[in-house]
Protein backbone atom coordinates (compact mmCIF):
# COMPACT_ATOMS: atom_id res chain seq x y z
CA UNK A 1 0.00 0.00 0.00
CA UNK A 2 2.86 2.17 0.64
CA UNK A 3 4.37 1.59 -2.35
CA UNK A 4 1.47 2.69 -4.19
CA UNK A 5 1.09 5.72 -2.09
CA UNK A 6 4.44 6.90 -2.76
CA UNK A 7 3.86 6.83 -6.78
CA UNK A 8 0.61 8.62 -6.94
CA UNK A 9 2.63 11.09 -4.86
CA UNK A 10 5.64 11.50 -7.16
CA UNK A 11 3.44 11.20 -10.28
CA UNK A 12 1.63 14.20 -8.63
CA UNK A 13 4.30 16.33 -7.74
CA UNK A 14 6.31 15.16 -11.18
CA UNK A 15 3.07 16.60 -13.37
CA UNK A 16 2.97 19.95 -10.98
CA UNK A 17 6.24 20.74 -11.80
CA UNK A 18 6.15 19.70 -15.02
CA UNK A 19 3.70 22.79 -15.78
CA UNK A 20 5.69 25.39 -13.99
CA UNK A 21 8.99 24.34 -15.99
CA UNK A 22 6.70 25.91 -19.61
CA UNK A 23 9.03 28.96 -19.85
CA UNK A 24 7.23 31.21 -22.20
CA UNK A 25 3.15 31.20 -22.25
CA UNK A 26 1.20 33.61 -22.70
CA UNK A 27 -2.14 33.37 -21.94
CA UNK A 28 -5.49 35.50 -23.40
CA UNK A 29 -8.72 35.96 -21.45
CA UNK A 30 -11.84 38.63 -21.49
CA UNK A 31 -11.78 40.49 -18.42
CA UNK A 32 -15.16 42.49 -17.73
CA UNK A 33 -15.25 45.49 -15.46
CA UNK A 34 -19.28 45.45 -14.42
CA UNK A 35 -21.38 48.42 -13.52
CA UNK A 36 -20.28 51.99 -12.99
CA UNK A 37 -20.96 55.42 -11.43
CA UNK A 38 -20.04 59.01 -11.66
CA UNK A 39 -22.18 62.01 -10.68
CA UNK A 40 -24.59 61.52 -13.66
CA UNK A 41 -25.56 58.59 -12.47
CA UNK A 42 -24.70 54.73 -12.40
CA UNK A 43 -25.11 51.69 -14.81
CA UNK A 44 -25.13 48.02 -15.24
CA UNK A 45 -23.40 47.34 -18.63
CA UNK A 46 -19.98 45.44 -18.84
CA UNK A 47 -16.35 47.24 -20.29
CA UNK A 48 -15.06 43.98 -21.42
CA UNK A 49 -11.61 43.97 -21.99
CA UNK A 50 -9.39 41.96 -23.67
CA UNK A 51 -6.77 40.64 -21.86
CA UNK A 52 -3.34 39.23 -22.95
CA UNK A 53 -0.54 38.00 -20.01
CA UNK A 54 3.57 37.12 -20.74
CA UNK A 55 4.63 34.54 -18.51
CA UNK A 56 8.37 33.69 -17.91
CA UNK A 57 7.68 30.31 -15.97
CA UNK A 58 5.06 31.24 -12.86
CA UNK A 59 6.27 34.87 -12.80
CA UNK A 60 4.17 37.57 -14.85
CA UNK A 61 6.15 39.42 -16.90
CA UNK A 62 3.73 41.88 -19.39
CA UNK A 63 0.17 42.19 -18.66
CA UNK A 64 -1.99 44.74 -21.19
CA UNK A 65 -5.98 45.09 -20.94
CA UNK A 66 -7.14 46.96 -24.02
CA UNK A 67 -10.75 48.03 -25.13
CA UNK A 68 -12.19 49.93 -27.83
CA UNK A 69 -14.81 52.53 -26.33
CA UNK A 70 -16.86 55.05 -28.27
CA UNK A 71 -19.47 57.86 -26.73
CA UNK A 72 -21.78 55.93 -26.86
CA UNK A 73 -20.59 53.53 -23.83
CA UNK A 74 -21.33 54.46 -20.49
CA UNK A 75 -18.14 54.16 -19.57
CA UNK A 76 -17.19 56.90 -21.72
CA UNK A 77 -17.95 59.03 -18.94
CA UNK A 78 -15.07 58.13 -16.63
CA UNK A 79 -13.22 60.40 -19.58
CA UNK A 80 -14.58 63.84 -18.25
CA UNK A 81 -16.24 66.97 -19.23
CA UNK A 82 -14.35 67.51 -22.67
CA UNK A 83 -14.78 63.41 -23.48
CA UNK A 84 -17.00 65.01 -26.50
CA UNK A 85 -14.31 66.91 -27.97
CA UNK A 86 -11.61 63.89 -27.40
CA UNK A 87 -13.88 61.66 -29.13
CA UNK A 88 -14.40 64.48 -32.18
CA UNK A 89 -10.65 64.28 -32.92
CA UNK A 90 -10.54 60.74 -32.81
CA UNK A 91 -11.46 57.61 -35.16
CA UNK A 92 -11.42 55.16 -32.65
CA UNK A 93 -10.41 55.44 -29.16
CA UNK A 94 -9.14 52.29 -26.52
CA UNK A 95 -8.41 52.31 -23.21
CA UNK A 96 -5.45 50.24 -21.75
CA UNK A 97 -4.39 48.49 -18.77
CA UNK A 98 -0.63 47.89 -18.77
CA UNK A 99 1.85 46.22 -16.88
CA UNK A 100 5.35 45.33 -16.77
CA UNK A 101 7.62 43.50 -14.23
CA UNK A 102 9.94 46.38 -13.10
CA UNK A 103 12.82 43.36 -12.29
CA UNK A 104 13.16 42.66 -16.16
CA UNK A 105 14.54 44.97 -18.73
CA UNK A 106 11.03 45.22 -21.16
CA UNK A 107 10.14 49.14 -21.17
CA UNK A 108 6.66 50.92 -21.19
CA UNK A 109 7.50 51.22 -25.29
CA UNK A 110 7.63 47.24 -25.78
CA UNK A 111 3.72 47.29 -24.24
CA UNK A 112 2.85 50.50 -26.69
CA UNK A 113 4.73 49.62 -29.31
CA UNK A 114 2.22 47.99 -31.06
CA UNK A 115 -0.28 50.55 -30.85
CA UNK A 116 2.00 53.13 -31.68
CA UNK A 117 2.78 51.18 -35.09
CA UNK A 118 -0.87 51.80 -35.91
CA UNK A 119 -0.90 54.89 -35.66
CA UNK A 120 -2.32 55.23 -32.16
CA UNK A 121 -1.41 58.29 -29.76
CA UNK A 122 -1.21 57.94 -26.09
CA UNK A 123 -3.87 60.53 -24.23
CA UNK A 124 -3.88 60.97 -20.56
CA UNK A 125 -7.07 59.76 -19.08
CA UNK A 126 -6.85 60.61 -15.12
CA UNK A 127 -10.11 60.62 -14.67
CA UNK A 128 -10.69 57.53 -16.53
CA UNK A 129 -7.82 56.30 -14.69
CA UNK A 130 -9.34 57.43 -10.79
CA UNK A 131 -12.51 55.86 -11.57
CA UNK A 132 -11.23 52.60 -13.17
CA UNK A 133 -8.95 51.95 -10.32
CA UNK A 134 -11.57 52.36 -7.40
CA UNK A 135 -13.85 49.59 -9.29
CA UNK A 136 -14.22 46.75 -7.45
CA UNK A 137 -12.90 44.71 -10.39
CA UNK A 138 -9.45 46.48 -9.79
CA UNK A 139 -8.97 45.22 -6.35
CA UNK A 140 -10.40 41.50 -6.79
CA UNK A 141 -7.89 41.46 -9.86
CA UNK A 142 -5.05 43.09 -8.19
CA UNK A 143 -4.85 45.75 -11.45
CA UNK A 144 -3.99 48.87 -9.00
CA UNK A 145 0.10 48.73 -10.05
CA UNK A 146 -1.38 48.68 -13.85
CA UNK A 147 -0.74 52.18 -15.77
CA UNK A 148 -4.18 53.49 -17.48
CA UNK A 149 -3.61 55.46 -20.78
CA UNK A 150 -5.78 56.15 -23.40
CA UNK A 151 -5.19 55.46 -27.14
CA UNK A 152 -6.94 57.70 -29.96
CA UNK A 153 -6.83 56.95 -33.64
CA UNK A 154 -6.60 60.02 -36.46
CA UNK A 155 -9.63 60.18 -38.43
CA UNK A 156 -7.96 59.59 -41.28
CA UNK A 157 -6.18 56.29 -40.76
CA UNK A 158 -7.88 53.19 -41.94
CA UNK A 159 -10.21 51.78 -38.95
CA UNK A 160 -7.87 49.22 -37.19
CA UNK A 161 -9.07 45.92 -36.98
CA UNK A 162 -6.11 43.96 -35.45
CA UNK A 163 -3.04 44.49 -33.25
CA UNK A 164 -0.28 42.15 -33.08
CA UNK A 165 2.43 42.71 -30.15
CA UNK A 166 5.70 41.21 -29.75
CA UNK A 167 7.50 41.11 -26.52
CA UNK A 168 11.06 39.93 -26.73
CA UNK A 169 11.49 36.11 -25.87
CA UNK A 170 7.84 35.61 -27.10
CA UNK A 171 5.60 34.30 -29.98
CA UNK A 172 3.87 37.57 -31.87
CA UNK A 173 0.01 37.58 -30.58
CA UNK A 174 -2.84 39.37 -31.46
CA UNK A 175 -4.33 41.74 -28.95
CA UNK A 176 -7.64 42.11 -30.31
Amino acid sequence: MKKYLALILISIVGGSCSTVGETNKIVKENISFVGGVDKEGKWDSALVFKRTSWFQKAQMVADILLVEIDESNPFSRWLGDNRQGMFDGCGQFYVALLYRNSFRTLSKAHLTGALNKKGLREISIPRFKENIMAHVTTNEMNFEHHKVIGFCSDKTVAEIKSIKSTIPGFQSIELL
